[in-house]
């Protein structure tokens, strides 16, 4: 019989609940790009940001606001819809 750990089995149901919801984060920028048939290159150059910054709000690595803000102009989606990690500045309040 085959005992298992509930620490180890919690740690795997988190972890699976995580990436779970990591991936409905990360999707939201790149379902609205692919719903409009464009590349991660095409929305870069009508966001007038790089290719890696697309890439970053696509996979949950923080951008800036001035970035979210234009990748959510170029989408025609209100920035507050989309789900981007955004580095605050200093003069932001938390």
């Amino acid at each position: 019989m085959k005992t298992i750990d509930v620490t180890s089995k919690m740690n795997y149901t988190h972890k699976r609940e995580a990436m779970q919801e990591r991936s409905t984060l990360t999707v939201t920028v790149q379902a609205a790009r692919e719903s409009l048939g464009w590349l991660q290159k095409d929305l870069a150059n009508r966001a007038n940001v790089s290719k890696s910054t697309v890439w970053r709000a696509e996979n949950e690595v923080p951008i800036r606001r001035l970035y979210a803000n234009r990748i959510a102009i170029a989408l025609g989606i209100p920035l507050a819809e989309l789900e981007m990690k955004i580095i605050k500045s200093p003069d932001e309040e938390p």
